[in-house]
């Protein structure tokens, strides 16, 4: 958004939403509060406000605030939040959470990098989603950050759970990045291009279809 400017994201906004399926276009980790105000002033479809680094119920304050003005604007609100106070063991209540964020990002002992000894499979807390799943109910979806490297059979049982919104990033492009690595001496730029993006395509095919995203656009 600063580095490429508001008329890149113009440019790519407008793409998406003329592509011959349905594309949201989301800003993910929006920390900043003049980042969330710019943001509100673009086209996008979706913004994640992460105010987790404070207290949480100036988080809750602070969310309900920004997703006022993002209605108005038509844009959806995702927030990520760790230990709730209200509700047992630090579990969301949903009467708060409905009105100040669209989508939520629980804490599950997921973590943004590669995990260490163990993996995700030792750290993630499925019975943590669940429970939080049956406290707020379906009408607030939960999204899954922290997703590298993670197995496909745990996506599955985190979709279980109830996770609507599926955060991806290396797991589909470090295939891509790897062959670029790899041939960006050897290939011509529009051959390097192309055979990258094919690879790209694939990793996000069978990502979609892990997560049971596929032939469902409408």
């Amino acid at each position: 958004m600063h580095f490429q400017g508001p008329h890149f994201v113009n440019y790519i906004v407008e793409a998406a939403h003329t592509a011959s399926v349905p594309i949201g276009v989301h800003l993910d980790h929006c920390m900043d509060p003049a980042d969330v105000e710019q943001a509100l002033n673009l086209p996008i479809d979706s913004v994640m406000v992460d105010a987790s680094r404070l207290e949480p119920e100036e988080n809750i304050e602070y969310c309900r605030q920004i997703t006022e003005q993002a209605k108005i604007r038509g844009i959806t609100v995702e927030a990520e939040m760790g230990r709730i106070s209200d509700g047992e063991d630090g579990i969301p209540d949903a009467s708060h959470l409905e009105r100040c964020v669209h989508f939520l990002a629980p804490s599950s002992r997921n973590i943004h990098g590669p995990y260490p000894e163990g993996g995700s499979e030792k750290y993630w807390q499925l019975d943590r989603l669940k429970l939080i799943a049956d406290a707020i109910g379906p009408t607030i979806p939960r999204v899954i950050h922290g997703t590298h490297p993670v197995p496909d059979w745990l996506f599955h049982k985190a979709i279980a759970t109830g996770a609507r919104k599926i955060n991806i990033n290396r797991n589909a492009r470090d295939g891509y990045t790897a062959f670029v690595a790899e041939n960006a001496d050897r290939l011509e730029l529009t051959a390097l291009k192309e055979q990258s993006v094919a690879i790209y395509q694939r990793s996000v095919e069978h990502l979609m279809d892990v997560l049971g995203s596929s032939g469902k656009a409408h």
